[in-house]
């Protein structure tokens, strides 16, 4: 099993493989924005290895941000990664449509569901129960080589007209930063792109392209040593989040 924690069932996703489900939808969505493409700081990705476990923070702009993402990782580096993306509960898991789209759209790469939307509210105390294992679950998935996790701190899709501004944030990166040391931990922003996937291919295969460019930026690892030394678990995943 994936899981390096005894008592986790898996979901149900994907073995590990040359090329994972979600490595090809990764594809198929670098495809669609390919010719419009400006990566920057390439060169922090690029020696990432297929043993290497990568914990990738995002804005979130879209639902196919971090397809997107991970098509550039594979195109730049060329290792192919078992992805999961947490996402809330609401919709993906909560509606008849959103696992059948998480299933086919994304090889249920979407996992686990975070419980903190209002919606959530009746369920609230087994919530965070709930929160806490995804947590765990995802620092687990951290110790298999080969894992790439993609989280949005901003929790939810940013719909301010300034592409560039950044929503507040929420706690949970810094926990499973902290909780998962084996890993590279690498912030990224994606912007030039919107929901309306037809609309991006026309742009992206017309003469409109060199107009409406998709910029991808990655920064360099962040080392959390001296938090996991320094402060209380609370305190340094609350100081990691920052």
């Amino acid at each position: 099993p994936r899981s390096s924690h005894p008592s986790f069932p898996r979901p149900l996703l994907p073995s590990p493989s040359p090329d994972p489900p979600q490595n090809i939808i990764s594809q198929i969505a670098y495809l669609c924005v390919m010719p419009r493409l400006r990566i920057h700081g390439a060169e922090h990705v690029a020696h990432l290895a297929s043993h290497d476990t990568v914990l990738f923070a995002a804005n979130h702009r879209t639902f196919f941000d971090f397809f997107v993402i991970t098509g550039v990782v594979f195109q730049t580096c060329g290792a192919p990664y078992f992805s999961a993306y947490p996402v809330r509960a609401t919709f993906f898991y909560s509606s008849f449509l959103g696992p059948i789209i998480n299933f086919f759209g994304s090889a249920s790469a979407m996992f686990p569901p975070i419980l903190n939307t209002p919606s959530d509210e009746t369920i609230r105390s087994g919530g965070r129960v709930w929160n806490d294992y995804a947590m765990r679950r995802l620092a687990s998935e951290l110790k298999v080589p080969g894992t790439m996790i993609g989280i949005h701190p901003e929790g939810t899709r940013n719909k301010d007209p300034e592409a560039r501004k950044l929503s507040q944030v929420k706690s949970g990166v810094g926990r499973l930063a902290l909780e998962a040391p084996q890993a590279y931990v690498m912030p990224v922003f994606v912007t030039g792109f919107k929901e309306n996937v037809w609309e991006e291919l026309k742009i992206s295969y017309s003469s409109r392209a060199k107009d409406h460019p998709v910029d991808v930026y990655f920064g360099p690892h962040v080392d959390l040593s001296s938090f996991r030394e320094a402060a209380p678990a609370a305190a340094a995943a609350a100081a990691a989040d920052d």
